[in-house]
This record gives C-alpha cells, sequence and structure tokens, in this order.
C-alpha cells in the first residue's frame, strides 16, 4: 500500500517501512522479484526482513491509519 524510505547514508543503511493490504501481499513481495534482486546486488551485506503487525489501535489514536467512513 505504500513505503516509507529510510537511510543514513553515512553509515551505507538503505531501507523503508513498508505496509502491505495483508498477510498474502507481504509474502508475495517477499518472495517475490524486487528482494530477490536486491539480495543479488554485489556488495549489497546484511539484508535482513523484519515483519511487525500493525497496532490498529494506537495507530488510529496518532491518525496512523486511513480509517474508512
Amino acid at each position: 500500500m505504500w513505503k516509507v524510505w529510510i537511510a543514513e547514508p553515512s553509515w551505507s543503511v538503505f531501507g523503508g517501512v513498508y505496509l502491505f493490504a495483508d498477510e498474502a501481499s507481504a509474502v508475495a513481495y517477499l518472495e517475490g522479484p524486487i528482494v530477490e534482486g536486491i539480495r543479488a546486488i554485489p556488495g549489497v551485506s546484511e539484508f535482513k526482513v523484519e515483519r511487525f503487525e500493525v497496532n490498529e489501535k494506537l495507530s488510529k489514536i496518532t491518525r496512523g491509519l486511513l480509517v474508512k467512513p
């Protein structure tokens, strides 16, 4: 659904925080060609993925999620 890019160039650290519509979409992305391509780039090391659940209750308080009318 969206990605927020993160970077700390002085440490050569780059990445993103993604929000997927559902578990199946996240799994498809992680098993797909984009992640496979990143892993194959020479010089890319310490590539890692961490998955988290969305805390909807707290996210709604801080307007972190789109709320359907």
